[in-house]
């Protein structure tokens, strides 16, 4: 019986110190010369939309050149915080090589990121 109680409690301050996460990663996307910083995350007070005041909605795209962003929910992203439910949260980053003069992309990508 103590044994239950034990686990029963255990489990229910698990959940709460889960549900309490809050937190943001910065990714920093560079070709060497330009780079942009996108930042993930999970807030308690955030959806898994577009939120406002919480997300930062990115630019459309240049018609060329380096770009970096993040494609989410039909946006795209320059922060992209979701709610810190427990389920799988996953971020597709968008990126776009510098082209040379026949529009051939050159150069590399570096995403690094520091926690």
């Amino acid at each position: 019986m103590n044994t239950r109680l034990f686990l029963l409690v255990l489990g229910m301050l698990f959940s709460i110190s889960i549900q309490a996460q809050n937190f943001t990663v910065p990714i920093t996307v560079s070709n060497g010369t330009t780079s942009q910083v996108l930042n993930v995350g999970v807030s308690p007070t955030a959806t898994n939309n577009a939120d406002s005041g919480i997300d930062v909605i990115a630019p459309p795209a240049p018609p060329s050149g380096f770009y970096a962003s993040m494609g989410a929910s039909g946006n795209e992203f320059y922060t992209d915080i979701r709610s810190n439910s427990i389920e799988e949260k996953v971020y597709k980053i968008n990126f776009r090589f510098n082209e040379d003069a026949s529009g051939l992309p050159t150069g590399n990508i570096t995403l690094s990121c520091e926690t």
